[in-house]
């Protein structure tokens, strides 16, 4: 591909929203819930060989240790989680994704 033109003011553009082209993805305020939750380990097939290891199973990697002093701080730097924040997402999701064929 052909590089990028440039920039008018020659800085890298900074964008205030993130552009998804998924299938799932939302225009809503993002919500923060799993933010502080450790990311879940890659998964690797144990029965792949890339030609050159020795055969075997391979040993899945282990989960890395939270601390919990860390995990904590990162709690208290979340918004605090309401029913009434929850419900008004869910909301805005049924306004946005409703179906006219399926009714009110």
């Amino acid at each position: 591909m052909p590089a990028l033109p440039p920039t008018p003011t020659g800085r890298p553009l900074v964008f205030e929203k993130t552009i998804a082209f998924q299938p799932f993805a939302v225009d809503d305020t993002p919500t923060y819930q799993d933010d502080c939750l450790p990311d879940r380990p890659a998964f690797h097939n144990p029965y792949a060989w890339d030609g050159k290891a020795p055969q075997g199973a391979a040993v899945q990697p282990s989960a890395e240790k939270v601390d919990t002093a860390t995990q904590e701080e990162c709690q208290k730097q979340l918004p605090e989680a309401s029913v009434e924040a929850a419900s008004a997402h869910d909301r805005r999701q049924l306004e946005q994704w409703r179906s006219g064929r399926l009714g009110p």
